[in-house]
């Protein structure tokens, strides 16, 4: 046997074991996860923010579900007759997005907002926490843009355990983000394959930050909680149940309010639009209140210069008729 012989024997023997290993489909399920990709039916999570010495300064509950184009976000609380047991919120606050509208849904009013024209809207604005606490599980801890109105705007980006993604980078005094960057990251697998921790770095104004990840019996490639170091904070996010699959939305357009709350209920619907928003009231849309407040200013304004306007005609067409008159009076003398 030749050496060239010898060497392209080896190529393809190489080339069979490589195609030959098996997909790390645990790897796989967890970077479609952090995109959104995985349809979630519901998940209840657990999120404390402690300081480096271990004291919590906030703990949040939520559940939310996620599916191509819509989703919701409900904050929940454990029930003052029984801990162990989560309940709404007492504002009972609902946030998500159907197919085509994003909306926030309370005890006395509903918000709706077409997506082309969402931003600045209520649903925009009051929907944003909702927003990041469901962005943030579903991030399993990575880093990624959050004032964003859609978890695609926000991709994070795989090349085998290296993730690429943009963050907001510097703010303002108020915390309003002025500026944004690309940072790219990586993660670890341990010897079963799946992600044990990820680490990325600083940039501008933004600290660098670390992940661990613990995992539960059902071993998916999902973890069942995981630690997030970041600057002198800790955030600590635990699944408390989370249940994949797609629900029939049909009917619907996707999440709607009217899957959260009594419709038989009164409230105040508000229709938001790219110039001014709505109050449905009875059946019957009517501008803001401030608006209608212009409206109504403006119609009075209106209505006074008619009246002005034709009270000058009136007193210029009564002067003439008596000149007319006076002159016929004298002609006939």
């Amino acid at each position: 046997i030749n050496a060239s012989s010898l060497v392209v024997g080896i190529y393809l023997l190489l080339s069979a074991c490589a195609y030959a290993q098996p997909t790390n489909d645990k790897l796989l399920t967890f970077q479609k996860f952090v995109n959104g990709e995985i349809p979630i039916k519901e998940a209840v999570v657990y999120r404390t923010l402690s300081d480096t010495n271990g004291k919590v300064i906030n703990q949040e509950w939520f559940r939310f579900g996620y599916q191509t184009g819509t989703w919701y976000v409900q904050r929940l609380e454990p029930d003052s007759d029984d801990s162990t047991r989560l309940v709404p919120q007492q504002d009972h606050h609902v946030c998500g997005a159907s197919l085509r509208e994003l909306w926030t849904m309370g005890n006395t009013d509903i918000h709706l907002v077409d997506k082309a024209v969402a931003a600045g809207s209520i649903p925009d604005t009051f929907g944003e926490v909702f927003r990041n606490l469901m962005f943030s599980a579903l991030s399993l801890g990575l880093p990624r843009q959050l004032s964003v109105l859609k978890l695609e705007d926000a991709e994070i980006k795989w090349n085998g355990l290296t993730f690429k993604t943009k963050v907001e980078s510097k703010w303002n005094l108020a915390g309003t983000p002025l500026a944004t960057a690309v940072i790219t990251g990586k993660l670890v697998l341990g010897d079963d394959g799946l992600p044990i921790s990820a680490a990325y770095p600083g940039i501008d104004q933004r600290d660098p930050g670390s992940i661990t990840y613990q995992y539960g019996s059902a071993n998916t490639g999902i973890p069942s909680s995981f630690i997030v170091k970041f600057g002198r904070s800790i955030y600590h996010y635990t699944f408390l149940s989370l249940t994949f699959g797609t629900n029939d939305l049909t009917q619907t357009g996707g999440y709607a309010p009217s899957m959260f709350g009594d419709m038989k209920i009164s409230r105040a619907v508000t229709i938001w639009t790219n110039s001014l928003s709505w109050s449905l009231r009875d059946g019957t849309f009517h501008p803001n209140f401030v608006v209608a407040a212009k409206t109504k200013q403006i119609g009075s304004l209106v209505l006074i210069s008619l009246a002005v306007m034709t009270g000058i005609l009136l007193t210029l067409w009564y002067r003439r008729a008596k000149k007319v008159n006076n002159k016929q009076n004298n002609n006939e003398e």
